[in-house]
């Protein structure tokens, strides 16, 4: 059996994803106590998220979300808070480098 590497107390509702294949892994709590998890497939190096708010259902991150002038993530179906947004894109920078533009602002 694998030991347990890290281990976080999952809030009462749904059942978080399995990151049986994840390579890169990142984990945030806001002020209220919501749940958030980044990863990378290692198969197929796709980034998702999924959050407790979101029932832990995972979202592919795209590079759409982040193709707006401002470098904020405008195109993320769901509602992010600032700290969330700032934690996404420090993510998104560390695996992808700079975050790509978009011409709807030039």
């Amino acid at each position: 059996m694998t030991p347990i590497l890290i281990q976080i107390q999952n809030r009462p509702g749904a059942l978080a994803p399995s990151l049986t294949r994840a390579s890169y892994l990142s984990y945030f709590e806001n002020a209220q106590g919501e749940q958030w998890l980044i990863w990378r497939d290692a198969l197929t190096q796709e980034l998702f998220i999924a959050g407790s708010v979101l029932a832990w259902v995972a979202h592919a991150i795209t590079p759409t979300w982040f193709q707006t002038a401002d470098d904020q993530p405008r195109g993320c179906p769901f509602h992010l808070e600032r700290d969330e947004k700032r934690w996404l894109i420090a993510n998104w920078l560390a695996l992808h480098g700079p975050l790509p533009r978009g011409d709807e602002h030039a």
